[in-house]
């Protein structure tokens, strides 16, 4: 992870900090660039990550809107990658399922 945060008598949160593309999806919605970058040789699904890895993913939006804006959910509930078991698709939209309320999103997890 990126970050490791801890609110005050509160667990520690594993932060996965990622930027959308500069190019939107068909439908105008944000996508993120979501695999490691180098691949492993002995791993086929090693350049995708797993939801243990991290307890929150933040999307920054700057490529896109020129502002240092942010979205973030939990990692639970993210659609599974097709073809590696215990993994995370590659294939993530920033949708309504994202929200700018990090605080929030961060408590939610910490619960």
């Amino acid at each position: 992870p990126d970050v490791l945060f801890q609110f005050k008598n509160g667990r520690p949160l594993r932060i996965e900090c990622k930027n959308v593309l500069r190019k939107r999806s068909p439908d105008g919605v944000p996508r993120l660039d979501f695999m490691r970058s180098r691949e492993s040789k002995t791993d086929p699904c090693g350049r995708f990550y797993s939801s243990k890895e991290f307890d929150v993913i933040a999307a920054c939006l700057h490529p896109q809107t020129q502002a240092w804006t942010f979205r973030a959910r939990m990692t639970d509930g993210m659609e599974p990658h097709p073809r590696c078991p215990d993994k995370l698709s590659q294939k993530v939209v920033v949708g309504e399922d994202w929200s700018s309320d990090i605080l929030a999103v961060l408590r939610q997890a910490a619960a």
